[in-house]
């Protein structure tokens, strides 16, 4: 199929420089199509194929497709060079490291592709959960920069999403109990929650606890529901407020004693953390 689709995009060049093209005669003319051939220079092989100069001179460098050179040092690459130029870009777009790419090329059988080739299938539907979790995630904070003035400084209900929690961190304190670690390396060290608890505890009135946290279903997906130490948090009303501090300093208990008050003054108790 690589085959078919490069021949149908090549041109020969017929009048080949010898100046250009190694010492052939300027006249020469070919009479069938030499595959082996050097004669597209690497803005040739760019333009034909889409990959850039770049990465072009990089396989050249680290010794995957090493063309011919001119007499004045050019490279100049053969069919067979854009050939496997393609064959890699190809394999690249899929998702496959060069080390990957590398194997299948040298793979002496189906038999051995096969199970790898499922388990990178399985990589990449992961990858791509992760690229939904992203999205989800942006749009969260989207609508939240959105709902910014209308809450600056006030309190609402609204509806907390499902969600599953890992323990990162404890009065100041990063856990490393395995469970902690593998959400930590499942999210890229990326998703966190912070939380005061109540009440404090050990004296560390200011320390937030943090957690690793996804939201469902995406926990479900990738299986950090199952992850030693997590724990669900169901959906359900919560008060909400936004509001400013100083600086860059974090976020300290004293900055939302509004919320305190504003439960006690309404005869309400506090159930779980803020």
């Amino acid at each position: 199929i690589l085959n078919s689709a490069i021949s149908a995009q090549l041109p020969i060049k017929r009048q080949l420089s010898g100046k250009a093209y190694g010492g052939v005669d300027k006249e020469l003319c070919v009479s069938r199509y030499d595959m082996a051939l050097p004669q597209y220079s690497v803005n040739d092989v760019a333009e034909l194929t889409g990959i850039s100069v770049y990465s072009i001179r990089y396989y050249d460098r680290i010794g995957l497709v090493v063309p011919k050179r001119d007499n004045a040092g050019q490279r100049v690459y053969s069919y067979y060079d854009i050939l496997d130029l393609t064959r890699r870009n190809h394999y690249k777009e899929m998702g496959f490291s060069l080390r990957e790419t590398e194997w299948m090329l040298s793979a002496s059988s189906a038999g051995q592709i096969e199970p790898f080739l499922e388990r990178k299938e399985s990589e990449l539907r992961r990858q791509t959960l992760l690229l939904n979790m992203a999205e989800h995630n942006l749009k969260s904070l989207s609508k939240q920069m959105k709902r910014l003035r209308l809450f600056l400084n006030k309190i609402t209900v609204l509806e907390r999403p499902s969600c599953w929690h890992v323990p990162h961190s404890r009065d100041g304190i990063v856990c490393q109990q395995e469970g902690s670690r593998k959400a930590r390396e499942l999210t890229g060290n990326s998703l966190y929650t912070f939380f005061f608890p109540e009440p404090s505890s050990n004296g560390w009135e200011d320390c937030a606890n943090w957690d690793v946290t996804i939201d469902s279903p995406f926990a479900e997906r990738i299986g950090f529901d199952s992850i030693p130490g997590s724990y669900h948090i169901p959906e359900e009303l919560c008060l909400y407020s936004t509001f400013g501090v100083p600086g860059t300093e974090f976020i300290r208990r004293e900055d939302i004693r509004f919320l305190y008050e504003y439960v006690e003054a309404n005869g309400m108790k506090q159930n779980g953390t803020i």
